[in-house]
């Protein structure tokens, strides 16, 4: 949402991925009704995952597409960065986040291995936070749940350490999101909480059949990470 736009028509953007094309861009006056730029393809990236947002406090959009690349003998799915004050043109994305070795540990085959499925990342307060998408790929079985980063400047990402674990976990056995969890492009802070809907999916990335939902999470206010004094 840009209300700033002059043009009445451009007040909202939509990024739209499309298979073997790319991403395409389109602008509406409501968020309701919208109309495709006249050259659809704005970013020709060849991830099918993309988290988009504008950014006011480095005056641009940025995004998060997915990239691949060679890491450790594998072509795995990895995050990319790229920019633009222009909607219309985005810049090739570039690489800024790819599973390191502890990301590899504890598979039990050969080929298990961690790929980062996507990021949503957004600006919040005086910094940027982001929900990483890890891909764990281990004999069949591949969830894929969101760890949280953080950042300073929106390119340069941290991981939380000791130990990584997910921010959102994954549902019990059984229930519509003990497979994948997909999150939004940013939160909503209401009512003094953070308003995170996300996407879940019953059964892993390759179950033949595995419906999903679309769920609310909430936390408290910059309630992200935090310490839990003792006695």
């Amino acid at each position: 949402h840009t209300p700033w736009e002059r043009d009445a028509g451009r007040r909202y953007k939509m990024v739209t991925y499309t298979y073997y094309e790319g991403y395409s861009g389109s602008t509406s006056p409501d968020g309701i009704h919208w109309t495709d730029l006249p050259k659809r393809q704005i970013l020709d990236d060849p991830g099918d995952v993309g988290n988009f947002v504008w950014d006011a406090r480095r005056g641009s959009y940025i995004g998060y597409p997915k990239i691949f690349e060679e890491i450790r003998g594998f072509r795995r799915r990895c995050v990319g960065f790229t920019e633009t004050r222009e909607f219309e043109r985005w810049q090739k994305a570039r690489l800024i986040l790819a599973p390191d070795e502890e990301d590899d540990g504890g598979y039990v085959t050969k080929d298990g291995r961690t790929e980062f499925y996507g990021l949503s990342a957004f600006p919040y307060e005086t910094m940027y936070v982001g929900f990483l998408w890890i891909y764990r790929l281990e004999a069949g079985d591949e969830r894929i749940w969101p760890e949280l980063v953080y950042s300073a400047d929106g390119e340069t990402w941290t991981r939380v350490e000791a130990p990584r674990r997910p921010v959102l976990e994954l549902g019990a056995a059984g229930t519509w999101d003990d497979g994948m969890i997909f999150t939004t492009n940013h939160p909503l802070v209401r009512e003094g909480r953070v308003w995170l809907y996300y996407g879940g999916f019953d059964g892993p990335h390759n179950a033949k059949d595995r419906p999903a939902g679309i769920g609310l999470a909430r936390l408290r206010k910059d309630g992200f990470a935090g310490w839990r004094a003792g006695a």
